[in-house]
């Protein structure tokens, strides 16, 4: 399985690197002055928050935002969990 897993990240190796470059230019800290209702944490949070929602949703994952607070992605129909990420003053690029 490892085998394959490598395999697939060399295939996607530059749409990988573009995805995590638009992440990191993205100014995701926390801005009281941009704090609105689905961004608590401000505009650069909910930007981060919302390209994340569409890169899961790109690949045909689902995706729960909770107000801006936290999202929940996953796949199938299991109770494992893919990717949890929450957000506390700042939006964590994992």
């Amino acid at each position: 399985m490892l085998k394959a897993i490598e395999k697939r990240l060399k295939e996607y190796k530059e749409a990988i690197y573009e995805d995590l470059s638009k992440l990191i230019k993205i100014q995701s800290v926390y801005d009281g002055k941009t704090k609105s209702e689905g961004s608590p944490f401000g505009q650069g949070v909910r930007e981060c928050f919302d390209y994340i929602m569409h890169m899961a949703k790109r690949e045909g994952l689902y995706v729960k935002d909770f107000d801006g607070y936290a999202l929940h992605i996953d796949y199938g129909k299991s109770d494992d969990i893919f990717w949890y990420l929450m957000s506390w003053r700042y939006c964590w690029n994992f």
